[in-house]
């Protein structure tokens, strides 16, 4: 589970990774159902145990308003629960707390059967990658903790001697440690020191967990899929079958039907898979997670037509299976922990090998007939111990794409002399530097996930480089950057970095976001001269304004200046971007009236404005806008400007 969030919304949260059953669909549009659907199980089980006059706050009001800050999308499910621009904290706290202790109680096994959440996540063809902590050691172990005060809860921070509280700013709750009774202030250091949370959510999981799950919801019956005694779905106009079901131990004939299938997902506790399997001549790509199998079943190596095989989250024993399988072109292995002589397994005997995925794994290092892999294209390592690669990797001279997701790498391995590599993402936690000659010169695509490294290399030789993503703790751009004609997209995550010279963006930059850089106070002053530009986004900077030469930027439809306690207003020449559709200027406590200017954004279809009550009430200009939605949650706006607005936009949804 990751404490990043991937979401320009500002407040609190989590993530947590899901991949496709069948590696041949993506878990576009299945993420975000997943994230709707543990949203509502969550929360309906949050409001049966937070029962009670001091929980009313989060359950009866902010609970609701947060679903719609999260998201699911592409891999990743978030649950974001927005600040408000101070006037959340406790509410945003206290569902970070339950919905982390919720989250992992659903992920909980019982012996072998799958979990409550992998049979979640399988209904919707997808099955979870990360590690969720166990709920005792959540349980057990709270940094910050929650506690109820004169009817009000709140959360405990800060250092363990001296914590302060957090809270929602409510007149008739709000309350400093100053105030406290002598008694009050013993309870809360109490909480601060045990580092243990006695909320009602804690104490009821203490004593028994018991999740309210909801029935799977019956499709219409002229959607039914034959009755084959397993949950089963069929998709891409019947080319893939999911099967996802956590009670079953065998799979009928039924399941591999109709012939024509071309993917196939098993998620279930089996123990082998039915010979019916090789009536699949079409079939090209099977994924088999969760399963009880502890070796390939010998049907699979009479299948020579099957080209993609994936194996996760099961206990396969023997890597030795594998080579009896040569035909294949893209083998995936993920955390196989019992999971024999993978060493032994000679990677360079599948003449056909295109793409390989070792992700957690627990290797001690990268089985060597890997870098004798000559044709493979794509690869993906992802490893919690791994320093180093081999030299040898610049024998993969074929490689098209290379993912090295490696917490503990200290050194780039040689990449420059890779001329087919196209797509590179390096992530790292220990990682200080990177040579400039380190990346090779044919990059379209990089990202660059080095926390602890301050100075990046240059990407003056990455002519052809259409988007660079980069986060860490670095102080300045790479060198080179300006030069870069064919850059379309810059993603920008530093918490570091003070300032963007004149001159460092390239002409050709289309979107640009800044996110998590509390030091940058400034855009360039010449920003404007970005004609391409159509998506900027600020997100917990500390922009106080933006420069006036963004009035040129004639293609902006989409701009975000959120959650950047500095910024006090919006320009009046705001009006002059006339092709702009999506404008969010949440969670922004500084923000004042906006200019009436605002009347002239004749394409604008979404306003945000949740979170900035300086921006209320808005003017008369409302109505001439041809808003489909406007946000103004957390931002103390009255009943009287709610009516007026719906009057002024009858046709708007207001959130």
């Amino acid at each position: 589970m990751s404490s990043d969030i991937l979401a320009e919304m500002g407040g609190t949260g989590f993530s947590t990774t899901f991949t496709p059953l069948d590696p041949a669909r993506s878990a576009e549009g299945a993420a975000s159902a997943l994230y709707d659907e543990l949203y509502a199980i969550i929360g309906d089980n949050i409001r049966r145990v937070a029962k009670g006059k001091a929980y009313r706050q989060v359950t009866e009001d902010f609970l609701d308003i947060a679903h719609e800050d999260g998201e699911g999308r592409g891999d990743l499910v978030s649950f974001v629960f927005r600040d408000g621009a101070g006037l959340c904290q406790a509410s945003s706290h206290a569902c970070e707390h339950w919905f982390q202790l919720y989250l992992a109680a659903l992920a909980s096994k019982s012996g072998g059967a799958p979990s409550a959440l992998d049979t979640l996540a399988a209904r919707h063809g997808l099955a979870l990658v990360d590690e969720i902590a166990p709920l005792q050691a959540l349980l057990d172990s709270c940094a910050e903790p929650l506690v109820v005060l004169r009817g009000h809860v709140f959360g405990v921070s800060g250092p363990k001697e001296d914590p302060y509280l957090v809270s929602d700013s409510l007149e008739e709750g709000h309350v400093e440690m100053e105030e406290l009774r002598e008694a009050e202030r013993a309870k809360v250091r109490a909480a601060s020191l045990k580092q243990r949370c006695d909320c009602v959510v804690c104490v009821t999981l203490r004593k028994e967990v018991d999740l309210r799950l909801p029935k799977p919801k019956r499709p219409p019956k002229a959607k039914k899929p034959p009755k084959l005694g397993i949950e089963t779905s069929l998709y891409n106009d019947g080319k893939s079958r999911n099967v996802s079901d956590g009670k079953a131990t065998a799979l009928p004939d039924a399941v591999f039907e109709p012939p024509s299938l071309e993917s196939l997902g098993i998620g279930a506790p089996i123990t082998t898979i039915p010979d019916g399997i090789a009536r699949l001549t079409a079939l090209r790509s099977l994924h088999v997670i969760n399963t009880q199998m502890t070796r390939i079943p010998e049907v699979l190596f009479r299948m020579p037509w099957l080209r993609e095989l994936a194996l996760s989250q099961s206990p396969f024993e023997e890597a030795s299976d594998l080579a009896k399988m040569p035909w294949l072109e893209g083998i995936r292995l993920t955390h196989l922990r019992k999971l024999r002589a993978l060493e032994d397994l000679r990677f360079d005997s599948f003449p056909n090998l295109r793409k390989l995925k070792l992700e957690w794994l627990e290797l001690a290092h990268v089985p060597k007939s890997v870098w004798r892999a000559k044709k493979l294209r794509e690869l993906e390592i992802s490893d919690g111990t791994m320093t180093a690669l081999p030299a040898s990797i610049a024998g993969l001279t074929e490689l098209e794409s290379l993912t090295l997701w490696l917490d503990k790498l200290r050194k780039v391995p040689p990449l420059a002399g890779l001329m087919k590599l196209r797509v590179l993402s390096i992530q790292s936690e220990a990682l200080t530097k990177i040579a400039d000659d380190a990346l090779p010169p044919g990059l379209t695509e990089l990202t660059l996930s080095v926390e602890t490294c301050t100075t990046l290399p240059s990407v003056a030789r990455l002519r052809e480089l259409t988007k660079l993503t980069l986060t860490g703790a670095f102080t300045a751009l790479p060198e080179g950057l300006g030069e870069l004609g064919a850059l379309k997209e810059l993603w920008i995550y530093g918490k570091e970095l003070a300032s963007i010279p004149e001159g460092a963006l390239p002409k050709s930059l289309e979107v640009l976001s800044l996110c998590d850089c509390p030091q940058l106070k400034k855009l360039p002053t010449r920003i404007g001269d970005l004609a391409a530009l159509k998506h900027v986004s600020a997100t917990r900077t500390g922009l106080t304004e933006l420069p006036e030469s963004m009035r040129r930027l004639k293609s902006l439809d989409t701009m975000y200046v959120q959650s950047s306690p500095s910024f006090t207003a919006l320009p009046p020449w705001i009006g002059e971007l006339g092709a702009l559709d999506f404008l969010a200027l949440s969670d922004n406590p500084a923000l004042g009236p906006l200019p009436s200017s605002m009347k002239r954004l004749k394409k604008l279809r979404h306003l945000d404005l949740a979170g900035s009550p300086g921006a209320f009430p808005l003017g008369d200009w409302l109505k001439t806008l041809p808003l489909e939605s406007l946000y103004c949650s957390d931002a103390k706006v009255t009943k009287d400007e709610k009516a007026r607005m719906a009057r002024l936009l009858p046709n708007t949804r207001l959130a």
